[in-house]
């Protein structure tokens, strides 16, 4: 079942204030590639990630971070075309000749375009506080200050690119884009700017069909003519390296997201775990486990000073195709390179 939601003040809301409701906060983002910059300038942007998880896993919230790839220039060519050609018949009829070329080349998957987003956010329980006349706009308006300052806290981390808070508008376009693959190939028009309604839910709003049970065993669905496969893995290598989740990113697939959601766990807990752990490593008398020993009692020194946020964190691929058997391919391909991070 697909969970539904509702675009509210530019958040998403799951859930209600009585039975309890998930507020996530949505951030595009824009910046360079720099898997060919210095390895002094990799490590800049590594530490600024570091400290930016840092910051706001400390506060209570999840971090989700959402790559998506395609080849949907679709937007940028309707701007293209309605641009003023001054009344020149000679710039207006180029227009329309590039534009179907590129259209041609949007349809058949030649060209590649990434989008990056980061939805942060946070749990509310009627137990945890109370709102007065349980109204969603109460809590919300707690939240806002501190949104803002996820805000400034990602603008520090990503300097050198652009970070813009997503609107309810925002939102629409991408469910709607997500469940609609087919929208503008089976129509040939975009979203209109009253397609959206804020009082409606995002199923309501952005789900043009149902949901159909895929053939053949792919674990996923099928919607308005688009299967859709899925692959998640939550088991991190034994040794992780820089770029390394560029295997995924780099992956021969046309279109595809990659999701990354990030918790924090529980110190205390961690730090209970971690003291059994020790007890049997300082008895050792293997060297390399005495190692590991002083490596562990110091991690659990850096917890109780607050210098290391202990986290857990979940990989969801989604792939999606017009043919079942092209999808299978894609997401044997898609598993071989998940393999290969170990």
């Amino acid at each position: 079942m697909i969970p539904n939601c509702q675009f509210i003040n530019d958040v998403i809301v799951f859930g209600t204030s009585k039975k309890g409701m998930y507020v996530s906060k949505g951030f595009l983002i824009e910046t360079p590639d720099k898997s060919g910059s210095s390895e002094a300038s990799r490590e800049e942007l590594r530490l600024k990630l570091t400290r930016m998880l840092s910051m706001i896993l400390r506060d209570g919230f999840d971090i989700q971070i959402k790559r998506s790839f395609d080849s949907d220039y679709s937007q940028i060519l309707s701007d293209y075309r309605k641009g003023s050609g001054g009344g020149n018949r000679w710039s207006d009829l180029v227009r329309g000749n590039v534009a179907r070329v590129y259209d041609s080349a949007i349809e058949n998957n030649f060209l590649r375009r990434e989008y990056m987003q980061i939805y942060v956010g946070c749990w509310y329980r009627p137990s945890d506080r109370k709102i007065k006349g349980d109204k969603i706009e109460t809590y919300l308006g707690t939240l806002e200050s501190l949104f803002k300052s996820v805000y400034f806290v990602l603008k520090m981390a990503f300097d050198d690119g652009k970070v813009v808070a997503m609107k309810e508008r925002d939102y629409f376009e991408r469910y709607f884009k997500m469940w609609n693959k087919g929208f503008r190939t089976n129509f040939h028009r975009d979203i209109g700017p009253g397609a959206y309604v804020p009082e409606m839910t995002m199923q309501d709003n952005c789900m043009l069909g149902d949901f159909l049970e895929p053939k053949n065993g792919v674990a996923g669905l099928e919607i308005d003519g688009y299967y859709h496969g899925f692959l998640s893995f939550a088991r991190w290598p034994d040794h992780t390296l820089p770029l390394m989740a560029k295997r995924l990113t780099d992956m021969s697939i046309n279109d595809f997201d990659i999701t990354f959601s990030i918790y924090a766990t529980d110190i205390e807990k961690e730090k209970m775990q971690g003291k059994s752990v020790l007890k049997s490593l300082r008895n050792s008398e293997d060297i390399e486990e005495q190692e590991m020993a002083a490596a562990l009692d110091e991690k659990m020194r850096s917890m109780t000073r607050g210098s290391i946020v202990p986290v857990y964190g979940v990989y969801l691929v989604t792939i999606w195709s017009r043919d079942l058997e092209d999808l299978k391919i894609q997401m044997d391909a898609a598993k071989t390179n998940i393999m290969a991070l170990d």
